[in-house]
């Protein structure tokens, strides 16, 4: 399942919607979870990423987003959780 995220922009008194799609809002296999660090790893920016798409891989993984507060930390913990599965 794809999760859609929408937000609005007002610039020069002009309304602009952006959808940002979330491919990895419902991690359920670990082919799934492995693709999400792959496209992590040859993202641009963290940014690229929503926090359902992180949490997402925490929950598939058995860790809590929010004992999180480096990214760092958490993307090598989800990195073991691969090695080791």
């Amino acid at each position: 399942l794809i999760g859609v995220y929408y937000s609005y922009k007002i610039t020069n008194n002009h309304l602009t919607k952006e959808v940002t799609i979330m491919k990895y809002s419902n991690i359920t296999t670990m082919e799934q979870f492995k693709e999400f660090l792959k496209d992590f790893d040859s993202a641009d920016s963290w940014n690229d990423f929503d926090y359902e798409e992180y949490k997402s891989a925490c929950d598939f993984a058995g860790l809590d987003y929010h004992d999180y507060d480096n990214l760092d930390f958490l993307i090598n913990d989800l990195q073991k959780f691969a090695e080791n599965n």
